[in-house]
């Protein structure tokens, strides 16, 4: 059962201040108390999954997920999401600036919900947090 209190809606994984921040926005204008938080590397968003490092374990309905982030790149991060089971089944979005071929083949087995190109838009946000809505 998960924690009432450690329920987010968004874990969004990002090392753009400026794109956070503009995600931030766009969630707030889809519906006020959207609960998002925020790592800015993989191994955060290790911490945050896990609980790992002081870190309050977090149960997140969607993770939107770059790529290119530091310590623990974004497709490493997705696949050790993969293989925790009380992870498995959490949508993931890759948010990127180019979804290539090699990114697609590297995350094609591992159940991404979908891939949106930055900048988040407001009907990218709406349909992140239908999702927040369907889990």
């Amino acid at each position: 059962m998960k924690p009432q209190e450690n329920a987010v809606d968004i874990l969004y994984v990002e090392d753009d201040v400026v794109d956070v921040q503009g995600a931030k926005r766009l969630f707030k204008k889809v519906k006020e108390s959207c609960a998002i938080e925020i790592a800015s590397n993989g191994q955060e968003a290790l911490n945050k999954l896990f609980g790992h490092e002081g870190e309050k374990k977090i149960y997140p309905k969607v993770i939107l997920l770059d790529i290119n982030i530091p310590k623990v790149n974004g497709i490493d991060l997705l696949k050790i999401i993969r293989q925790e089971p009380s992870l498995a089944f959490v949508e993931v979005f890759i948010v990127t600036n180019a979804y290539t071929t090699k990114d697609k083949l590297a995350t094609k087995d591992l159940n991404v919900r979908g891939q949106i190109i930055k900048p988040l838009e407001y009907g990218d946000a709406l349909n992140i947090y239908w999702a927040t809505q369907h889990t």
